[in-house]
This record gives structure tokens, sequence and C-alpha cells, in this order.
């Protein structure tokens, strides 16, 4: 019999157990780590930095061989500097939102790590006094009224929700059904980000029953949204989120929690 196995065994050698990854194979996973609008955000704040790079300096960055003092004192001037396109003098944009500034920041952290760089221009000390510049700035446009601070979006009173839930419901047509069925999936799951709904596919929801013989559905999939904040993943974010087939009472949220 062992020989019989020995034999078996040997036949099999050109049999390979692993598929070979070429270096486009690596590459596209490589890629697919990041949405489209993440890669479109990226290639757009790097062609900010360049084009200032190119007023400035007449050249572009050469972000595969630059050092981190360089970049750090180029990062500098470019916080320091760096505005929207102006249409006219009249315009009152003469300067990036924060939270723009912060976003290009980002973005330019992305390139780097795209390239293999071993640095980050975000908490690395070897840029600290890059991040400086940029946050007196950004504390100095508010102050001076430059730049407006962040103004969240009012939250929804419950005589609006009330309002809104009258109206998804009040007839039966394709249209308000499908604002009907976004809105369902918004509120039970508390998407974050557009990009959600676009991954969303028939086979995107489980159908389960719970101990008291209720329907209801949770997402049969992990999906990619916005960070968020609190440092949970979007696994952990999901777990355990169920959307019921009726409304529930105060009675059955106190059973299902």
């Amino acid at each position: 019999m062992k020989r019989t196995l020995d034999e078996s065994n040997s036949g099999n050698t050109s049999i390979k157990r692993f598929k070979t990854a070429t270096e486009e194979d690596i590459k596209m996973f490589r890629d697919s780590r990041q949405t489209d609008s993440t890669k479109r955000n990226t290639k757009w704040a790097v062609k900010i930095i360049q084009e200032w790079s190119s007023e400035t300096f007449g050249v572009e960055i050469d972000f595969f061989t630059i050092d981190a003092a360089d970049l750090n004192s180029k990062l500098s001037k470019f916080y320091a500097e760096a505005r929207p396109k102006i249409a006219s003098i009249t315009t009152e944009n003469t300067e990036y939102h924060k939270n723009t500034m912060k976003n290009i920041r980002a973005a330019i952290n992305r390139h780097l790590a795209d390239l293999e760089r071993d640095m980050n221009i975000v908490k690395d000390k070897e840029f600290k006094s890059a991040n400086d510049t940029l946050d007196g700035k950004l504390k100095h446009n508010v102050k001076c009224a430059i730049s407006k601070p962040t103004k969240h979006k009012d939250v929804i009173t419950p005589e609006d929700l009330i309002k809104i839930s009258e109206y998804l419901y009040s007839a039966e047509n394709p249209i308000i059904l499908r604002y009907r069925v976004w809105y369902d999936v918004a509120m039970h799951f508390v998407t974050r980000g557009l990009e959600f709904h676009e991954q969303l596919k028939p086979n995107s929801f489980e159908f389960l029953k719970d101990e008291h013989e209720r329907e209801y559905a949770v997402m049969s999939h992990e999906t990619k949204q916005k960070t968020i904040q609190g440092g949970l993943t979007n696994e952990e974010a999901n777990h355990d989120k169920r959307m019921y087939s009726m409304p529930l009472t105060p009675k059955n949220v106190q059973s299902h929690h």
C-alpha cells in the first residue's frame, strides 16, 4: 500500500498546489485596495502640488527620489501658498477650506505609499514643521475669517422624520419605492459615503428570522465604506445590524437588544 501511494505521489509531481501570480497580478491586487474615487482624489491632489512646484521651482517634484528633509521644506512652502484657481480678483474663495487642505495632504501621503516610499507626511516627525505650518495656517484663516469653519448639516428633527416616512409610504410607484428602499437601507445600516450604495446587489442581504419568528435582513458581505471614527472596521460597524420587515415597537426594540 505504501509503495502504491509513493508511486501515485511521484506521478503527480507536475501538479502545483499554488497558482503562479505574475507581477501584473500582484499590482492589480495592490491597486484594488482603493476605490476609483480615492484614486481620482489622489491624482487630483498630486496634480495640484505638481502645478505649484512647476510654477514655484520650474520643475515637478520627483516623489520617487526626494528625501524627507527636502519634501518637508517643500510641503511647508506649499501649505503656505496653496490656493484654488481664481476666476477673478473679486472671487471670495481665495483659500482652500481646511478639510480640503487636509484631504490634499492625505492624498499626497497615499501617493507616496503607492510608490512604496517609507515615509508618512502626516505622522513622521521629519514632517513636523510642515504640519505645524499647515495647522497654523488653517487656524489663522479661520481666525481672520478667510476660511469659514466646518458647518455640519442640521440634525433631522423627529417631526421631519415622520413627514419623510409618510411621504415614502404615501403611494405605490417605482420612484417612491426606490426612495423608500434607499432610505430604509441608509437608516438601518448607518451607511457612510455613496460608495456603499454602488456596491449593493440582490445578494447583498441575507434574510433571517429571530427567536420570535420575526423576519429581518442583515448584510451578507463586507462593504467598503469611509473610515469609521473611533477605529471600527466596516465589518465591525455592520455586525449584527438588522432591518426588520415590520416597524420595531419599543417592546420589540428592547427584546432585540
